[in-house]
């Protein structure tokens, strides 16, 4: 099911893929809704800190909140790296208790001519958008 959903995801609509930070998790979503887990971020003593699962050396500490996070996951990953998760890991599209509404997300899309994220833009849940909104007045 993995194989396929992937060989029917390669048009050129699959190069958006949205990161998601909730529940301690780190999830990536692709152009189709399938949804696989990728691994964990936490609050550490020096901040918000994460880790990919089966990759040793994916992952940081230090950052300020689970968006920072994702950023820094998005310059960091390529399509090779997320082809290869969307090909192995389970969908978890339909596991109901992940509650997306109020995750911190990060849309990364990919350019055609090379693997590396050409473009990220960031969205936070609505309530700290508007806080930051009224600091900035």
């Amino acid at each position: 099911m993995n194989f396929q959903h992937f060989m029917a995801g390669a048009s050129s609509a699959s190069r958006r893929f949205t990161l998601y930070a909730t529940g301690g998790r780190i999830y990536v979503q692709d152009a189709r809704s399938f949804l696989i887990d990728i691994g964990q971020y936490e609050r550490a003593d020096d901040g918000f800190s994460y880790r990919i699962a089966g990759d040793a050396g994916l992952g940081d500490s230090g950052f300020a909140g689970a968006d920072d996070v994702l950023h820094d996951l998005a310059g960091r990953i390529d399509r090779a790296f997320l082809d290869i998760r969307f090909r192995t890991l389970p969908d978890h599209s339909e596991d109901y208790s992940v509650d997306f509404r109020r995750a911190a997300h990060c849309a990364v899309d990919f350019d055609r001519a090379e693997d590396r994220a050409d473009a990220v833009s960031a969205s936070v849940p609505a309530a700290r958008a508007r806080q930051a909104a009224a600091a900035m007045r």
